[in-house]
């Protein structure tokens, strides 16, 4: 029997979780925001999406606060088991650290959690950090 695998949408909305639940410790996080590129549509949408500035390869997660040497975290989520990078993906990653972007592939929601604490300076265990490592 094959274990179930956390879905890429469902390992992303816990790190929105977590992170709404430390914008106390850390007031950018009320700016951490997500692309539209995960989102399944037909192909008339997709196209009104793309008219309007969708572009594939965007990674899933922005976080635009300067820390580090770097001016903004940008984070392309990806399950845990089974995930691939795309070339527009890779060549998005190559772009951003011309640019003094830290962006990084995070393989389910434990390893966005901790890049995320690490970026932001945060030491924190509370609840919401404790599930997102047991979500794992």
């Amino acid at each position: 029997m094959t274990p179930n695998i956390p879905t890429e949408r469902a390992e992303q909305v816990a790190v929105i979780e977590w992170a709404r639940a430390h914008q106390d410790k850390e007031p950018c996080l009320e700016w951490f925001h997500c692309s539209l590129n995960g989102i399944r549509s037909n192909a008339r949408t997709i196209n009104k999406m793309k008219a309007e500035g969708l572009v594939p390869g965007i990674f899933d997660l922005h976080l635009d606060a300067a820390r580090h040497k770097y001016h903004g975290l940008k984070i392309d989520m990806k399950r845990t088991k089974g995930s691939k990078r795309s070339q527009g993906q890779i060549e998005y990653a190559d772009f951003l650290a011309t640019e003094h972007y830290l962006a990084q592939f995070c393989y389910g929601a434990l390893e966005a959690v901790k890049l995320l604490k690490w970026y932001l300076g945060i030491e924190c265990n509370c609840m919401a950090c404790q599930i997102v490592e047991l979500w794992q």
